[in-house]
């Protein structure tokens, strides 16, 4: 029991946290263009895209693993294919969400590099922390992980319907949380929000 609780409380803060970034991503897509409609592209992608990836590839991960349970439970898959689809959540979107985690993790570090306040280093720190953390469980869970994939080449019915639901979802809430962060700025005055990896 204690474990289900640990798996919906770490669920709900990945989403949530995808939220904030993809709402933290609008908010500073929205001061790029009203404050330097000629961003360069490093900045663009530091500051907006990474944390829009993030967030998407994040609820996307979330998602999968909700859809797949859920389909478990009420029996329209069985055993193997949530076998397969969890290790397959695993290998392709923990790797995005590294790669984009990499990316938010080095612009929280120039944030607090500029702004030296409290906040900005605490949420650098706390980035860094879970970016290690992030590695460090792919790098433990890679081989299994990929194993089982590759031994699961029977996929039936129900493991791209889950894919492509979760995507879809996904674009729906974080394009929606995004939106709201760019209206925020744009029309009225505001400051950066960073992202929470």
């Amino acid at each position: 029991m204690l474990g289900y609780i640990f798996i919906i409380l770490i669920l709900a803060f990945d989403f949530i946290i995808s939220l904030w970034d993809a709402y933290a991503s609008g908010v500073n897509k929205g001061m790029l263009e009203k404050k330097q409609r000629f961003a360069s592209m490093l900045t663009k992608i530091l500051f907006v895209y990474a944390g829009v990836g993030i967030a998407f590839f994040g609820m996307t991960y979330v998602l999968v693993i909700i859809l797949s349970l859920i389909l478990y439970e009420i029996g329209y898959i069985g055993i193997g294919l949530l076998t397969y689809t969890l290790n397959f959540n695993f290998l392709v979107f923990g790797l995005m969400i590294i790669s984009f985690g990499i990316l938010v993790t080095v612009q929280s570090i120039l944030v607090a590099v500029h702004r030296r306040s409290f906040g900005s280093i605490a949420i650098s720190i706390f980035n860094i922390i879970i970016i290690l953390f992030d590695i460090s469980m792919y790098a433990s869970g890679f081989k299994s992980a990929l194993r089982v994939v590759r031994n699961g080449r029977n996929r039936s019915a129900g493991f791209y319907e889950i894919i492509i639901a979760a995507l879809i979802l996904a674009y729906v809430l974080i394009h929606t949380a995004y939106k709201k962060g760019v209206n925020s700025v744009l029309g009225q005055g505001g400051m950066g929000v960073q992202k929470l990896y």
